[in-house]
């Protein structure tokens, strides 16, 4: 037995030595997350009726610039524009999930050219997400759907401290005011949520399950266990597999992982790990054997 302990982890050793990715660090990445109920529905389109629970996460990069001067001419303290079109992206990550309809956005080029989340930074503190990802959403009655949220706060003490991306991870619920978060369909109308019953803001990554800073196999593990199959939880690993954070800080760096278009996929990896592990305890077997 110690014998194939020590095996096995040589093996998990040089796994992880022969998946080293040169690839750029990611840092200050913060997921948001919210749900409620659908509340409100004159898009026509009865899939989605009120009553159904929805929920959504979005990973951003706090590391983005601030993109607000091209509106304006010049840089506005008081507002704040984060998008794709700038390195490094401010969308990484997106899921929404409202009764069967449900969206996936696995990477910054999913965002395309006019997704953003704007700040304000005044009497209101306001998040508005704008997400224009047409290929991604599944339609609505034959119609493109666009997705919006905005969570405002009228009242003292202000949650930000400036029109960056928030980074105050003790929001929840009860930190905004009005709030609503919709599904646009393009032939109009809308399918909205504004009973926010759920919203935490977290320094961390979508696809990290097991919490502990860092994805990796461990968080597959975790996946197969608890989300039964679940594709889009799934896409979050994949999207994030070797990241990990600074604990406390929220920074990002790379541990040892796999190039992204290297990830196998699902059945390829669990088949990957298991060959993995009879492989080493068929050496230790013929060693102690002979």
């Amino acid at each position: 037995m110690a014998m194939i302990t020590r095996f096995a982890r040589t093996a998990l050793v040089l796994f992880g030595l022969m998946t080293l990715a040169a690839m750029p660090v990611r840092a200050d990445l913060f997921t948001l997350a919210a749900s409620g109920t659908i509340t409100s529905n004159t898009s026509g389109n009865a899939t989605i009726p009120i009553g159904t629970p929805w929920s959504f996460e979005i990973t951003y990069n706090t590391a983005a610039p601030d993109l607000d001067s091209a509106f304006g001419g010049s840089p506005d303290p008081t507002f704040g524009v984060f998008g794709n079109s700038a390195a490094p992206p401010a969308l990484t990550y997106f899921h929404y999930r409202a009764g069967t309809y449900e969206a996936a956005l696995h990477n910054p080029a999913d965002f395309g050219t006019f997704s953003n989340i704007q700040i304000t930074f005044t009497s209101i503190n306001a998040i508005d997400i704008n997400l224009d990802a047409p290929t991604f959403f599944p339609t609505l009655a034959g119609s493109a759907v666009s997705f919006h949220a905005d969570f405002n706060r009228f009242v003292s003490p202000p949650i930000f401290s400036s029109d960056a991306l928030p980074t105050n991870t003790a929001i929840g619920p009860g930190s905004f005011d009005p709030s609503t978060v919709s599904l646009l369909p393009a032939s109009g109308g809308d399918i909205s949520g504004s009973n926010v019953t759920g919203l935490a803001l977290t320094a961390g990554l979508a696809g990290d399950f097991n919490s502990d800073g860092a994805v990796n196999a461990a968080d597959y593990v975790y996946w197969r266990k608890n989300f039964g199959g679940d594709l889009a939880k799934y896409f979050a690993w994949r999207a994030d597999f070797g990241a990990s954070l600074s604990l406390g800080s929220g920074a990002g760096t790379r541990s040892a992982g796999l190039l992204l278009s290297s990830v196998p996929e699902p059945t390829a990896m669990a088949l990957i790990l298991s060959g993995t592990f009879f492989a080493v305890v068929r050496r230790a077997r013929r060693i102690r054997c002979g």
